[in-house]
């Protein structure tokens, strides 16, 4: 089950029930990047052209197709301005994505050359299967980056953005359970965000079933955990085996980029016989290497991609020597040899990227840090015979100069969780001892953790401890490097077998914890309506209860059952392999949704700047003000129409035109203005409420369009320089 295929095979088949073969498919900056992914090169079998609604475009006006975002203003501008003076199409079909699209579509109609080109339906067709982007083939993200601020600090981000983004994430979820048409139950971490998220994705999923009664769904054994990201900040910091953990953990080189579809780069020189060539491999999903290896520890990812270069080796042999002197020989070599380049040049970057992060694991004493982390676990856990003390640990670990800053303010973090805080001026001492020029920076860091709930300071030794829990999981071994069972991994393998129950944290070694009482702040994980309790979860129950007639093997894709997980405020990739890694284990297809994929340094360089003004939220590109195109006002006009008016015009200047020699002319040429109005007006603007609620005129734009005046470009340009510097916290 991927969700690239879906969610295509979705649009196509709207494709053709619109007769869309021979339409113009016109998008926009948000739906653009969605049709690349989903088609890469072969829209225009579904479609007559695909143009961006302010490019230039075909001259043919039958018919088309628009997919837009409804939270873009130029967009929607754009719309109205192509039937400002005319019938730009002759039938048109509008699609947008999920969003406010009441707010402006009466002004719209108004006009009659648009309400005139809508021959199939009047209104909009809402694509919510569309309201998410998948980045692998079971993970999607809302594309909402700086995700942290927008969620956990309204108060200086503001409001609206805050309910846009709690919007954005409520449609996508809803888009997934559409488009795998699933009507689950819905578990969260009781929180005020993933309550507020849990309780409103509830409401809005019943609607819709209420809406589609012919809609069956076929699972209703799926559930679906709703978190965010302050449930667990200890698991971000730490440092896991996976090869896609340590390859944004060690390499300094690669760096993820901000965007709704992040790509992160890894560049390296290959010799061949023109000299050194410099190479690039992209950590997408269009690696089907990296695919392979993502998920593996590092000890089986290098076997595995040492046997791939070896096969690699064995493979090039057909395309050279005496191979190449039989003509089924050259006949392989002619048809193969661009795929056998490109899989060369993949088996090959990534073969070399594993060996320097050999030398980076050494270099770096990740065993020592793997060691640390585990043992601060086990200080949270109930099992006494694995605690032992960890701050000389720490203290080796800091005063080691292979170490790297930015790991030893990891292991400060998670030490400081482990000790439910630091003093300051303990922690002061301990950033003057391993990093002096950084301990500003560090210390501003330590206090925005505290303020989101994260206990990592405490004002004095007097003062009571604040405990926050972990969900985290303990195993009782010996192997030091193999105590600590990541959140995520814990609780969706509690989920699958039927052990995590309403209340439920690290402490507790057994499914003990369910709690009967109708106070609701109590539990940890509880149902949003009255749901089954763990003893009678049905279809949970682990392998040794099942008939023996049950088969044991591996179910094949298709017929999985399904668990659904949305963490609010972004995800690493770390995170994303202690989720995927467990799909075969647990025999389940797991769907994982968040706002954003993050590496650890943007997620600690956004808290850091937590009550910075300068972070390019998307909703502000969404609503910068941009003048409509002058020709696009023009083409709406039938093109007869505005050759006779031309005729006309040219008649009437050379009527006057001996006058004008003679002397001065009587008539001067018109004004032409630069941003054309349209009979209805089309310059709208769009605010966001809670759940989109309407607000009253001018005051329903608020911050977020007062954000988006005051952006000039070089203030964008000193936003883009200060936001490289997050990273490393060197403002």
């Amino acid at each position: 089950m991927s969700l690239f295929e879906i969610q295509k095979d979705a649009f196509v088949a709207d494709l053709k029930r619109f007769r869309s073969s021979h339409r113009h498919l016109i998008v926009d900056d948000t739906t653009y990047p969605i049709i690349e992914k989903l088609f890469s090169d072969d829209v225009l079998n579904y479609v007559y052209t695909c143009k961006k609604i302010d490019g230039e475009r075909s001259k043919n006006r039958d018919s088309a197709l628009y997919l837009l975002d409804p939270t873009r203003n130029h967009s929607i501008n754009c719309l109205a301005a192509d039937f400002s003076k005319g019938q730009r199409y002759r039938d048109a079909v509008v699609m947008l994505l999920p969003g406010p699209w009441n707010l402006f579509w009466d002004d719209l109609l108004r006009n009659e050359y648009f309400s005139n080109s809508l021959l199939i339906q009047k209104t909009p067709h809402v694509a919510e299967y569309l309201s998410f982007v998948p980045l692998e083939p079971r993970m999607f993200v809302t594309g909402n980056y700086h995700s942290i601020p927008a969620y956990f600090n309204p108060a200086k981000q503001g409001k609206n953005l805050y309910h846009y983004q709690m919007d954005m994430a409520i449609n996508s979820m809803l888009g997934v359970c559409i488009l795998t048409n699933e009507y689950p139950t819905i578990r969260y971490y009781n929180s005020q965000i993933s309550k507020e998220l849990a309780l409103a994705f509830q409401q809005k999923l019943d609607e819709y079933y209420r809406e589609h009664p012919d809609i069956i769904p076929m699972n209703n054994k799926t559930v679906f955990l709703i978190t965010d990201r302050m449930m667990d900040m200890f698991g971000p910091v730490c440092h896991y085996p996976f090869y896609r953990s340590q390859i944004f953990d060690l390499m300094d080189d690669v760096e993820i980029e901000r965007d709704v579809d992040p790509s992160a780069k890894y560049q390296y020189v290959v010799q061949t016989g023109e000299g050194n060539v410099k190479k690039t491999l992209k950590f997408n999903n269009e690696d089907p290497v990296y695919l392979e290896l993502k998920d593996l520890t590092m000890e089986q990812a290098t076997e595995h991609i040492r046997q791939l270069y070896s096969n690699l080796r064995a493979e090039d042999a057909k395309f050279s020597g005496k191979n190449l002197q039989t003509a089924d020989g050259l006949r392989h070599a002619l048809v193969n040899k661009d795929v056998h380049a490109e899989r060369k040049a993949l088996i090959t970057g990534h073969y070399m990227l594993c060996e320097n992060m050999w030398q980076m694991l050494k270099k770096e004493h990740m065993g020592d840090i793997l060691t640390f982390e585990n043992l601060c676990a086990a200080g949270l856990g109930p099992v006494d015979r694995i605690k032992v003390p960890v701050t000389d640990g720490l203290l080796r670990l800091l005063s080691n100069d292979g170490i790297n800053v930015y790991n030893k303010i990891r292991l400060l973090i998670s030490y400081a969780i482990y000790r439910h805080g630091i003093l300051r001026s303990d922690l002061k001492k301990l950033l003057m001892f391993c990093m002096p020029e950084k301990t500003e920076n560090a210390m501003r860091l330590f206090e925005n953790l505290q303020s989101l709930g994260v206990y990592v300071l405490k004002a004095d030794l007097t003062h009571p401890l604040h405990k926050k829990y972990t969900y985290f999981g303990i195993k009782d071994t010996d192997n030091q490097m193999q105590i600590y069972v990541p959140t995520f991994s814990n609780l969706i393998s509690r989920l699958v077998y039927g052990k995590l129950p309403e209340h439920y944290n690290t402490m507790m070694q057994d499914t003990t914890g369910y709690i009967d009482e109708d106070d609701e702040t109590l539990k940890s994980f509880p149902f949003v309506k009255a749901g089954p309790t763990p003893t009678e979860m049905d279809g949970m129950s682990t392998v040794r209860n099942q008939p023996k007639w049950k088969s044991t093997k591996n179910s094949n894709d298709a017929s999985r059952q399904k668990l659904i997980i949305f963490c609010a405020g972004g995800l690493t990739p770390s995170e994303l392999s202690t989720i995927t890694s467990l799909e075969n284990d647990l025999n389940r297809n797991i769907i994982i949704g968040t706002d954003e994929v993050y590496s650890v340094w943007d997620m600690l360089g956004d808290i850091n700047l937590i009550n910075d003004d300068d972070f390019d939220f998307p909703l502000k590109k969404k609503l910068e003000k941009k003048a409509v195109p002058e020709w696009l006002v023009e083409d709406s006009q039938d093109p007869a129409v505005r050759a006779a008016a031309q005729a006309k015009k040219t008649a009437a200047a050379n009527a006057n035109l001996p006058q004008r020699n003679g002397g001065a002319s009587q008539s001067a040429p018109l004004p032409s203005n630069s941003e054309p109005q349209s009979p209805s007006k089309h310059h709208h603007k769009i605010s966001f409420g809670l759940h989109g609620r309407k607000k009253s005129g001018a005051d329903a734009l608020s911050s977020a369009d007062t954000v988006a005046d005051d952006a000039s470009i070089g203030e964008k340009k000193k936003m883009r320089g200060m936001m490289k510097k997050f990273k490393k916290f060197n403002i």
